[in-house]
């Protein structure tokens, strides 16, 4: 599995590969999932959460799930976070250097600017 960070606007994102224990960590937890959400509303710049794609020729792997302010999104709907996915994304683009990126991020797009 590969993890996209989606920031960037006109230009590649940035990704990383899940080790084997993160993927089934994560398939287990989006299994897990129980309460249906809505979906949260996407800016059209700055953070627009995490992409899972699952395995596939680069550029082609199907998108597993969108993860973006506690609600994920799968092709059977939208649900509450309630098992940590965006936590265990979070740390594990942290651990792959992204951390700077992801705070940065963030902060523009709470604050309205446009990245």
């Amino acid at each position: 599995m590969r993890v996209v960070l989606d920031v960037f606007s006109g230009r590649p994102n940035p990704s990383f590969g899940l080790a084997p224990n993160e993927a089934a960590e994560l398939a287990a937890r989006a299994r897990a999932l129980s309460v249906p959400s809505a979906a949260p509303a996407g800016p059209q710049a700055g953070w627009r959460g995490f992409v899972v794609l699952g395995d596939g020729l680069p550029g082609s792997e199907p998108i597993l799930l969108r993860v973006k302010e506690k609600v994920v999104e799968m092709q059977n709907g939208a649900w509450q976070d309630s098992t940590g996915i965006e936590v265990l994304l979070e740390t594990s683009a942290r651990r792959h250097g992204y951390g700077a990126l992801l705070d940065e991020a963030r902060k523009r797009t709470n604050s309205g600017a446009v990245s």
